[in-house]
């Protein structure tokens, strides 16, 4: 993996290992100018892995697959190199006192480095830093790493959180995973106090999480849950929920008008409200954007970002990034640099055969920047992209370099499975326009597939009276008779389940029921389970 950067201060990272040769790393200055950075010479290195800047902005660090090299932003001079080359991620302490390194093996903790799996946390005074080791949170104070003086046991904990930006008294977030029937929970304690069944200040249990992210607000006082399923008999890519916890011990699920994913949530910085994005999202839709005050309730301007998979403000408050991004969108990358107002200010689109993976403004200490003054009075503004090229037809790099005619057959084909449109109507689709001999090789096709689905829900459903005998089992899709191999049942039991699943969904559709995207894209994919089965029955 390469690394492609700016600075708006921003840093934009290129995936080296779907392209031809690495841009490495640039340096750009902020609006007004824009302009690359004079005083930093352009990396390009193609092992180029992580990068990072601190806190207040003054330090950024990347690695290079052979060391981690540390510089100040004032001149990008190198202040401290290290001798690390299987670095996979970089962070800073909150005064930058420290720099941890994680390399993928588990080993101790030291003064300067971090070998560990999982990442350290510090307070804001760096007085406190704990991590997750083995069914217990370990805590030091005052960056003394010989002996924990602190520790939280719980029994396949799995991640915690400290709030990293409010002063003394400490708090911590702790995430258990249900398992056998039981439910997630995640409590949250205040630091020291861990002994005994009362010490936790609040505690919520919930189902349906394979995996939580735990969101603190900036004073430390309330914490938002956001949970995850992989999948679910109402989605095929699972689903999401949001919690509220506070340290006072209340919690609540937090409700939304509509069910759908959920794709960020977001507290304020005076901590006193959030914001949930949930049903729609970036990366699928137009990229239409409105900027409100939050202080009036207005709207101050609008625009579009189309195809846009990332946002970030920047520290001033007064200017916003958006990008389109790899792999999430393979074509058309790039970024955009607004104000507040909605106006484009800048933009950048990669060459031909190069991907952007990510965007980042340099960061800056809290006061540095002063509030932004909105305008007032006046009509909503409403921004106007440049215009750019319209982008060239992506070709998967298996075809790259031959005919223009192999290249484009496979085009259409490609993007519906990467990157299908939120709001098609399938209803409302244009009949394909199919020649005569394809049209009849379509219909053979599927005849072919109605048959081999008979045959297959005919073996599981109805299997030989012999095999009743033997060692019958009771599944969501009927009689099951065991292969003897519990991998192989595992599976075929899944298969099932989603065969049925995807029944449903028919049945559903025939009585005129709309459904939702992700459920018509589940129904596209019942030949391939049913193939599968139909080997796994054959082996």
């Amino acid at each position: 993996m390469g690394i492609f950067g700016i600075v708006l201060k921003a840093v934009l990272r290129l995936d080296e290992r779907t392209v031809q040769g690495s841009q490495g790393i640039r340096i750009f200055n902020g609006p007004p100018d824009c302009n690359p950075n004079q005083n930093f010479e352009r990396i390009s290195i193609k092992t180029c892995k992580v990068m990072c800047f601190n806190q207040d902005g003054s330090l950024f660090a990347y690695s290079d697959g052979n060391r981690v090299c540390i510089l100040g932003t004032e001149d990008y001079q190198p202040v401290l190199e290290l001798d690390k080359p299987r670095t996979t991620s970089v962070a800073f302490s909150p005064k930058s006192t420290m720099i941890a390194t994680w390399e993928p093996y588990a080993g101790k903790i030291t003064l300067l480095y971090c070998y560990s799996s999982r990442c350290p946390q510090w307070s804001v005074d760096e007085e406190l830093c704990g991590r997750n080791v083995n069914n217990e949170i370990q805590f030091y104070e005052k960056n003394q790493f010989e002996t924990p003086v602190q520790k939280l046991h719980l029994q396949k904990v799995e991640q915690f959180r400290l709030t990293a930006k409010s002063p003394p008294p400490y708090h911590i977030a702790a995430y258990v995973p249900g398992s056998k029937g039981q439910p997630s929970f995640v409590r949250i304690y205040r630091y020291p106090n861990f002994a005994g069944p009362q010490a936790a200040l609040a505690n919520k249990s919930f189902y349906k999480a394979d995996k939580v992210d735990l969101l603190w607000n900036d004073k430390g006082t309330g914490l938002l849950l956001l949970t995850a399923t992989e999948s679910s008999t109402e989605s095929y890519y699972g689903e999401q929920g949001l919690y509220f916890v506070g340290t006072d011990g209340q919690s609540c699920l937090v409700p939304r008008q509509k069910n759908g994913p959920i794709y960020s949530a977001e507290w304020s910085p005076k901590s006193n409200e959030f914001v949930v994005v949930y049903g729609s999202g970036f990366g699928n839709l137009g990229g239409n954007m409105e900027f409100w005050d939050v202080k009036d309730k207005k709207l101050i301007g609008k625009t579009e970002a189309r195809d846009s998979t990332y946002f970030e403000w920047s520290p001033d408050g007064k200017h916003a990034v958006t990008a389109t991004t790899s792999p999430r969108l393979r074509v058309s990358n790039g970024f955009r640099l607004w104000d507040f107002l909605a106006s484009l200010i800048y933009e950048e689109s990669m060459p031909d055969g190069e991907d952007l993976f990510h965007v980042r403004w340099q960061t800056a200490a809290p006061g540095v920047h002063p509030e932004p003054k909105i305008p007032t009075g006046g009509a909503t503004k409403t921004g106007t992209p440049q215009e750019s090229a319209k982008p060239s037809v992506y070709v998967p790099p298996a075809l790259r370099n031959k005919s223009l005619l192999a290249a484009a057959a496979i085009t259409s084909k490609y993007r519906q499975q990467y990157e299908p449109a939120s709001n098609v109507k399938y209803s409302e689709q244009a009949p394909e326009s199919l020649s005569k001999t394809a049209l009849k090789n379509k219909k053979k096709r599927e005849a072919k597939a109605k048959a081999r689905a008979t045959e297959v829900k005919s073996e599981v459903s109805q299997p030989t009276s012999d095999a009743k005998q033997t060692n019958p089992e009771q599944t969501s899709s009927g009689t099951f008779v065991s292969s003897g191999d519990p991998e192989k049942d595992k599976k075929i039991r899944n298969i099932n389940k989603k065969l049925q699943q995807i029944q449903k969904l028919k049945e559903q559709q025939s009585t005129g029921k709309k459904l939702e995207l992700n459920q018509m894209e589940k129904m596209k994919t019942e030949e391939i389970l049913l193939k599968e089965l139909e080997d796994l029955l054959l082996e």
